[in-house]
């Protein structure tokens, strides 16, 4: 990389008493003490003490229209620094100059500022040579340390935690504050967050959470957006410190290097293998039983462990839609993070989550498992639909439509509750599957049909005592009851049914249709 001007600044970290930078990002390619006589160059940095009979002044110092563009380091003690203008003698507004208060001379300081900068080309050099011996990248983030002393992180595509160099934020996904969590999902739901995955040069965004302004620059892979730098300036702050931006960048540099050439592992990642299966599974792929065994093995689960799938849909913002690709990956992110023996993956508006109940041991409880899923739900405004329990992986794709299934019948059922299990809805999806090609009418027994005409002419309710005594399991007592009629007179009507019908009561197959007949009319 070039070095700036405000990249000396940066590392010499003196007091600057003044600072004036008419040429922003003016390369320096030597620096040197400046002399009686001296010419100055547009590329050269004078060193310059503000003391009598240390400096001579340039024969066309006065000719400025003759003067080449100039940069100076000019070195006074503090009070001289502060209460005079003696730099006005070589240095103009139109040129590139500091003032520093100290009582170094401009010898010592010049030594000093090679040193630096001889330095800081090592600290670049060494992330290309650390790429080539396949440095762990958790020690290349860290490395930014060196020169950037304010907190910053890499946050991937998905909003997923890759590095941070708080403390308190380790790379386990269960050690987050909850504060964070906030702080995500204010930037996700932010349409100005979308509006700058595009820039390749760095720039600044102004967080509300934090109330800080944040320096930041995309980090892409193979042409696409892959994650972002942000560092975090300090309170007050609307601009990063001089050279500041040149140091960020050339990390930046960096980072986007290890994303694209490194040899990068984000652990459990929308593109590992067990993701891939459920995608595949998703979107009804084939998949062998030994890859299934692979994939699985990766999170540690086992053959025949109890799963459940669920399917979350969300819904956009009536005023701005929010971008459900970015979003929903990161509330994936967090489902993963809240169940963690679970393995998520979006598809359209859904996220598809495949839990292994096994893995939680003697604390699985389902209707803890139900309750915590409810509990997000009205946190996250969205609806669920879960399967019932299977062992088999390679059921898992079955296993997504009758999560589907659930959501679909239980909100047209029961519209006001957060999620709906297969369980509840399996007769109600069993029934409708069987409507689908031929209506309920003709799939009913013909004798409904018989004693709802009968009924019709005659005004009784033969068709509703059926309906009730099959209801009640063929409990001739327990009709009656229902039906707020004496045994005696129920019983009369059973005797009618038999004689309009033929229905043989004794046959179980002959029960089995009339009870499928009434949830048919449903």
């Amino acid at each position: 990389m070039k070095t700036t001007f405000e990249l000396i600044i940066f590392l010499l970290k003196e007091n600057v008493s003044k600072e004036n930078i008419s040429y922003p990002e003016r390369e320096i390619k030597r620096m040197r003490l400046l002399y009686a006589g001296s010419e100055f160059q547009e590329n050269v940095l004078y060193f310059v003490s503000l003391k009598a009979g240390n400096t001579g002044t340039p024969k066309w110092l006065y000719e400025k229209e003759k003067r080449a563009k100039a940069n100076f380091v000019f070195i006074a003690d503090e009070g001289y620094a502060r209460g005079s203008e003696g730099w006005r003698q070589y240095a103009g507004e139109a040129d590139n100059f500091i003032v520093i208060a100290s009582k170094e001379n401009a010898q010592s300081l010049l030594f000093r500022a090679e040193e630096a900068i001889d330095e800081f080309k090592d600290w670049d050099a060494y992330f290309d040579r650390a790429l080539l011996e396949k440095t762990d990248p958790k020690i290349l983030f860290a490395s930014g340390r060196r020169y950037i002393s304010q907190r910053y992180g890499i946050y991937d595509s998905d909003m997923k935690p890759v590095y941070d160099t708080e403390p308190d934020l380790r790379q386990d996904k269960n050690s987050y504050p909850e504060e964070m969590d906030e702080f995500f999902q204010e930037l996700i739901l932010q349409k100005k967050f979308y509006e700058v995955t595009d820039k390749k040069e760095a720039f600044y965004y102004y967080m509300e959470y934090t109330g800080r302004n944040n320096l930041c620059r995309n980090i892409f892979s193979g042409g696409k957006y892959a994650a972002r730098l942000v560092l975090v300036l300090d309170e007050g702050e609307d601009k990063a410190p001089t050279g500041l931006v040149d140091v960020f960048n050339c990390f930046a540099d960096h980072i986007s290097d290890i994303f694209e050439y490194g040899n990068l592992s984000l652990g459990r990642h929308p593109d590992d293998r067990m993701h891939l299966l459920l995608q595949s599974f998703t979107d009804s792929k084939p998949v062998s039983y030994e890859t299934a065994l692979t994939c699985t093995a990766d999170y540690g689960w086992k053959d025949g462990d109890v799963y459940t799938m669920s399917v979350f849909h969300f819904y956009s913002d009536g005023n701005w839609s929010v971008p459900f690709q970015s979003t929903l990956a990161y509330l994936a992110f967090q489902l993963e993070r809240e169940w963690v023996n679970s393995c998520c993956t979006v598809r359209g508006d859904e996220i598809i989550m495949l839990t292994d109940h096994s893995r939680a041991g003697k604390s699985y409880d389902k209707q803890s498992f139900l309750q915590k899923t409810a509990n997000f739900l009205r946190e996250n405004v969205c609806r669920a639909g879960i399967s019932p329990e299977y062992k088999d992986i390679l059921q898992t794709a079955q296993a997504v439509t009758c999560a589907r299934a659930a959501l679909k019948t239980g909100t047209v059922k029961n519209p006001h509750l957060w999620y709906h299990t297969f369980d509840e809805v399996r007769l109600d999806y069993i029934t409708n599957k069987c409507t689908e090609d031929i209506s309920s009418r003709l799939l009913a027994h013909p004798a409904l049909e018989k004693l709802k005409e009968y009924d019709l002419n005659h005004k009784s309710e033969l068709n509703l005592t059926l309906k009730t005594y099959i209801e009640n399991h063929l409990n001739m007592s327990a009709s009656a009851q229902k039906l707020y009629i004496h045994r005696t007179s129920f019983m009369r009507r059973i005797e009618k049914i038999k004689e309009l019908t033929n229905i043989n009561f004794d046959d179980p197959d002959v029960i089995l249709q009339l009870a499928i007949s009434y949830k048919l009319e449903r």
